[in-house]
């Protein structure tokens, strides 16, 4: 893992439970040419902001509309929520 240099990323300098711009120094955006579905939920073609939550057993992945976003400003996480695509978590 490129930039850890012996530190503790998760659960440390990226908090468990906590919206996190997915990325090191640029915010990570996803580019989908045709329409895709994740876990279920369909997604039309287009450029999308990635955010996750991480937690120590698994991860909630967030796309978002607002592609290239610096900061996950405004967004919450909700413990057992379950975004779909158009939603805010």
């Amino acid at each position: 893992m490129p930039g850890v240099k012996g530190r503790k990323i998760f659960g440390d300098l990226v908090p468990f439970g906590k919206v996190w711009r997915t990325g090191a120094n640029q915010a990570t955006t996803l580019t989908f040419g045709d329409p895709v579905t994740i876990g279920g939920t369909k997604i039309p073609a287009g450029k999308y902001g990635l955010l996750t939550i991480p937690a120590a057993d698994e991860w909630t992945i967030i796309i978002t509309r607002r592609a290239g976003r610096h900061q996950p400003c405004g967004i919450q996480a909700r413990p057992g929520h379950r975004p779909r695509h158009g939603q805010n978590p």
